[in-house]
């Protein structure tokens, strides 16, 4: 079968798009802080909040130049604003354009929780929009499978129904995280499921943390045991625990993802991943 088929059927190529933010040294960023609502850009960029909003407590306000800016975790990463009408069509004519131009597969949409918390239609716009042009193109969202615990009492649509394929495999029960994996028990870097010793404890926490990543929004769960924003696994890990994550990761339902030096069983910490000279 796979003789028949030709490399553009077996190979996709996924681009990685961050709607949520761009850096504050983005031109339409700069030109907001040079010249405030004077900008043409000043529009597309949040300059207040409420606390209330789903991850509002994670909201800050950074003023610089002309202008304030809102941001989530990261200082230099500024939001976009879903509540009003630029930022709404920036993002569809961005999905639009690489795919128009470049024919990409799909796309990754990072931080993609983020403008799903300010604009609850955001994943049924843009996944209509995408599928309109490309029936077939893989959808990931940097998300929660589940419905998170931030939207509960909320008339918030979610991912059900967006057209998206693929969310991640967190938590949804806990409303003070945005991205906390299913199997992590502890607040610290490393603590997780794997390194528990008990075996009736251990035993507990899989079967709750695989109900945790259940899908309750009809998309598969992407299974991970390291990603671009942890350490490797095997830095916390021994071995054994490594090749048993390893194992449980594609034995569950769902879709595995190999994460850069997993395949070698690197070991880095977080965000320090291993140079590679691709001459060698």
């Amino acid at each position: 079968l796979v003789r028949n088929r030709t490399l553009e059927e077996l190979f996709k190529v996924i681009l990685d798009l961050a709607l949520n933010h761009t850096s504050i040294q983005h031109p339409f960023a700069k030109d907001v802080i040079a010249k405030g609502p004077k900008s043409p850009h000043y529009a597309l960029y949040q300059h207040d909040f409420s606390a209330d909003a789903p991850y509002g407590q994670f909201f800050k306000k950074r003023e610089v130049g002309q202008a304030t800016f809102v941001t989530y975790f990261w200082e230099e990463l500024v939001n976009l604003d879903y509540s009003r009408a630029p930022a709404r069509e920036y993002a569809v004519s961005v999905v639009e354009h690489w795919i128009r131009k470049y024919d990409v597969d799909g796309y990754r949409l990072d931080a993609s929780w983020g403008p799903s918390s300010r604009w609850p239609e955001f994943y049924s716009t843009i996944g209509a929009k995408i599928r309109a042009m490309k029936p077939n193109a893989l959808l990931l969202a940097e998300d929660t499978t589940a419905h998170p615990a931030q939207y509960r009492g909320r008339n918030h649509p979610h991912l059900k129904g967006a057209g998206f394929d693929l969310a991640y495999d967190w938590q949804a029960s806990d409303p003070d995280w945005v991205s906390k994996w299913s199997f992590q028990i502890g607040d610290e870097e490393g603590a997780t499921i794997f390194r528990e010793i008990e075996a009736r404890t251990a035993a507990a926490a899989f079967v709750r943390a695989i109900e945790e990543g259940r899908s309750k929004t009809g998309i598969q769960p992407l299974r991970y045991i390291q990603n671009n924003d942890t350490a490797s696994f095997n830095h916390f890990h021994t071995d054994p625990q490594t090749r048993f994550a390893t194992m449980l990761q594609f034995l569950l339902p769902g879709t595995p993802v190999i994460s850069y030096g997993q395949e070698v069983g690197s070991k880095y910490e977080q965000w320090r991943l291993p140079s590679f000279d691709p001459e060698k």
